[in-house]
């Protein structure tokens, strides 16, 4: 391994001890002047080979924090980063996390390898990534995950399927659904169903971000089109209530869309609901 450079081991102690959300992107922002040589140094205190000193550094936000500027970094400089990560298989599901991010090819081939492994942690984590990405190789994955033992993997499975849309998955979908006890999963897997029967169903799940009126509430929202979006909204955010009056609906996936309060993730939505403020499905809500 090669010698931790000292000046990067010191800005990667100071990540692990900042509790502002300010002073952390501006640590992150110090770690860019390093450029990629600090890549050694970052990914040998995230696999464990250098230990920092702060007691601070074993909480989950301190570690959390310290993968995140793995991601900060990578954005900036990919291709060092994904040298320095070397094969898919060697890289272990929180690094594979931390980088899903970075719209990438190379990414796509990590999650793969990593969400095809044994975790069913990682694996409930990577699946919508995948999804996302659209990639056919994620199916196989997804029908493995239909029958797990684990609920929310089945969740993220199902949900995977309905936004896909692709009917090679039909009979696996079927059988999940003739097993199937729990309530929202068996939703879910009945939409899917139906979408993959209906050959005319071709729609594609896209991000828009909403203005409700009268305060003004902004929020990201996953649908089909604009229609589809006041369907959304009035079964997750009002659902049991009139819908108030859409200031606007903006497609971001329109060139030339105005920047938003909040950008959506890489690729197009795994599910259909709300994306911010947080994360919530129309099969959840309904639940």
């Amino acid at each position: 391994m090669p010698t931790p450079d000292p000046l990067v081991l010191a800005r990667i102690q100071m990540i692990a001890e900042t509790t502002d959300g300010p002073s952390l992107v501006q640590a992150y922002m110090d770690l860019l002047t390093f450029g990629p040589p600090a890549f050694a140094t970052l990914l040998a205190v995230i696999e464990g080979d250098v230990v920092l000193t702060s007691t601070s550094t074993h909480s989950t936000d301190a570690r959390e924090a310290v993968l995140g500027a793995l991601a900060w970094l990578g954005h900036r400089y990919p291709d060092e980063m994904f040298a320095a990560l070397g094969e898919p298989g060697d890289v272990h599901w929180t690094i594979a996390c931390s980088i899903e991010r970075i719209d990438d090819p190379r990414t796509t081939e990590i999650l793969l390898d990593v969400a095809g492994r044994d975790s069913e942690k990682s694996t409930e984590i990577l699946l919508p990534a995948l999804v996302r990405r659209r990639d056919d190789r994620v199916l196989p994955l997804l029908e493995r995950a239909l029958f797990s033992t684990n609920r929310r993997l089945r969740v993220r499975a199902a949900e995977g399927f309905y936004a896909m849309g692709d009917s090679r998955s039909r009979e696996a979908l079927r059988a999940a659904l003739g097993h199937e006890d729990d309530g929202e999963v068996r939703a879910i897997l009945a939409d899917a169903v139906a979408r993959v029967d209906d050959p005319t169903d071709r729609r594609e799940l896209r991000w828009f971000w909403v203005i409700v009126r009268p305060r003004f509430s902004e929020m990201g929202v996953a649908a089909f089109d604009e229609d589809d979006v006041h369907a959304v909204l009035g079964l997750v955010r009002y659902a049991g209530r009139e819908v108030p009056p859409v200031r606007s609906i903006t497609a971001l996936d329109t060139p030339g869309a105005s920047p938003v309060g909040s950008k959506p993730p890489v690729g197009l939505p795994a599910w259909r609901g709300m994306w911010a403020p947080r994360d919530i499905t129309v099969w959840r809500a309904g639940g």
